[in-house]
């Protein structure tokens, strides 16, 4: 729109005169390019109304669903590192227990020499110290499991912002092509007088530059 503006600006401020001899009996370009500046006034505004509007709906609208979404990230983050780092540590944990317990049974079914005594008595030492990582790990599990809770209900307190952002949005785009609006409003009649001012002067012309005099005396 500006860029529009500014060429109609420079259309109206053209220094050179249109000779009768182009003109013919139609001497409208004159009066139009006089009418031209105020219209390309209004262009600029429309241009002005224009970024007013973008401004608006990226401090209404924008900075919301950014804040919205930041939210939603550190939530999937969250999620995440729960997935792969606690959850993990303590599946595996319990799958270490599961076949030390494996171990110890087949050591304790293969008879009770010496040597399979020292063995099972050895992984029932493991079995001990593996217990003790996993309520360390289980403890840990429940504490992201609780900050999960936390982060999920405050995403879920924060969902009416949805429906907030949607009306400020909309609000925002009514109040700005209203604006818009009148400004084409101010352009219509403004438009319209460049063609009633020249509705005497659009007559065929009675000659033609063939029939002019520099064209046929010269």
């Amino acid at each position: 729109m500006l860029h529009f503006a500014k060429e109609l600006n420079q259309l109206s401020g053209d220094s050179q005169p249109a000779s009768a001899w182009a003109m013919g009996t139609n001497d409208a370009w004159p009066t139009i390019k006089g009418g031209l500046k105020t219209i390309a006034v209004e262009f600029a505004a429309l241009s002005d109304k224009h970024g007013q509007q973008a401004s608006r709906c990226d401090n209404s609208v924008g900075e919301r669903l950014a804040l919205f979404l930041d939210m939603l990230q550190t939530y999937k983050d969250l999620c995440e590192r729960h997935e792969k780092g606690v959850l993990r540590d303590h599946q595996m944990a319990l799958q270490k227990m599961a076949n030390i317990k494996k171990k110890k049974m087949s050591a304790t079914l293969k008879g009770g020499d010496q040597q399979q005594v020292g063995v099972v008595e050895q992984l029932e030492s493991r079995i001990t110290e593996q217990a003790s990582q996993i309520m360390t790990m289980e403890n840990r599990n429940l504490f992201s499991l609780h900050c999960l809770q936390m982060e999920t209900q405050l995403i879920h307190a924060n969902i009416p912002m949805i429906s907030d952002t949607m009306q400020a949005y909309a609000e925002t785009e009514r109040q700005g092509y209203s604006e818009i609006l009148q400004v084409w409003q101010d352009i219509v009649p403004k438009a319209l007088s460049l063609s009633k001012n020249n509705e005497n002067d659009c007559r065929s012309p009675s000659t033609s530059p063939l029939s002019s005099p520099t064209s046929l005396n010269s």
